[in-house]
């Protein structure tokens, strides 16, 4: 894969998880003027933290579910830990939600892994209209917020169309390309993981010094277990069959689906905690699903071979 095409290939990927990570965490809330134009260096912040990301699933060779939740835990904490700096609220807390609970949960395994493929065997109209109906309830769920406003229905409906057009082209061009061939230079990798400290000593330390002191270990412990992943894994097992334009289709059930429900519940009165009720289950399963991940791929990978 040459550079242009490693770059489409991070800018492709980059704008999936940044649908689920970013965007359609916000739906509900009014746009601010200036959202659209702020929407392209989002973009591209995520774009960086991405490369890191597929970087480490080619690297690592990662086959199963468990070892992509863990590229999907350092996707997360390199956002929430060093971009920006929720990693630390509510410690420990916030280790989960949002770096694991949503990240890696919602944006790595449900739309970067699981629904590509259910989009290629024409079988997501089902995941799409339920995840459709999941971000609606959450999307009312700011109402209970305070000093947030309640945004037009027409307003939720731009918005979530918006995107969800773009996340269209966004996987059929993505599916194209062969994750076994994104393979970056040394200069390509050195030079991201100095800008990468350069942020965390400039940036990151200075406005939460306990950054020092929680995000290197927890980097470490995935990284030694995701290097014990590699010494038995042949090559990289992750593959995504094309994607075309009518596979594709399905996703605008997304955006139609929760607007539709911001809209019915606004006309009748609704309100639902839909970010309390997200926050209770998956805050917890973040921890279960960390903690099984690391058993499942280092613990019991070592108690096989010595069997």
């Amino acid at each position: 894969m040459t550079f242009p095409a490693r770059l489409a290939y991070t800018l492709l990927t980059a704008y999936i998880l940044t649908f689920y990570s970013e965007w359609m965490f916000w739906t509900g809330r009014p746009p601010s003027p200036t959202f659209f134009l702020e929407a392209l260096p989002t973009w591209m912040a995520y774009s960086f933290i991405t490369f890191f990301f597929i970087t480490a699933v080619g690297y690592f060779r990662v086959r199963s579910l468990w070892v992509i939740f863990l590229c999907g835990a350092l996707y997360g904490w390199l956002l929430e830990g060093v971009l920006v700096q929720t990693l630390y609220d509510a410690f420990p807390i916030q280790i989960s939600f949002t770096g694991l609970a949503w990240h890696a949960l919602i944006s790595v395994l449900f739309g970067w892994w699981w629904l590509p493929r259910r989009l290629h065997e024409s079988r997501a109209i089902i995941p799409c209209l339920l995840f459709g109906l999941g971000l609606g309830l959450w999307s009312i769920g700011w109402w209970l917020e305070p000093d947030v406003a309640v945004a037009a229905p027409e307003s939720v409906f731009l918005y979530n169309g918006f995107f969800s057009l773009l996340l269209v082209p966004a996987y059929m061009l993505w599916s194209r390309f062969k994750l076994a061939d994104f393979r970056p230079t040394r200069i390509e990798v050195i030079g991201a993981l100095v800008l990468l400290a350069l942020y965390f000593a400039v940036i990151t330390v200075p406005t939460q010094p306990l950054a020092l002191l929680v995000l290197p270990p927890l980097l470490t412990l995935v990284l030694w277990i995701l290097r014990k992943n590699r010494q038995h894994e042949p090559e990289i097992q992750i593959k995504v069959a094309p994607i075309t334009l009518k596979k594709a289709l399905p996703l605008l059930l997304i955006p139609v689906t929760a607007s539709l429900v911001y809209a019915g519940a606004l006309s009748i009165g609704l309100t639902f905690p839909g970010l309390q009720v997200l926050y209770t289950i998956t805050m917890p399963l973040g921890f279960i699903l960390f903690a099984i991940s690391l058993y499942k791929t280092g613990f019991q990978r070592r108690e096989l071979d010595r069997s």
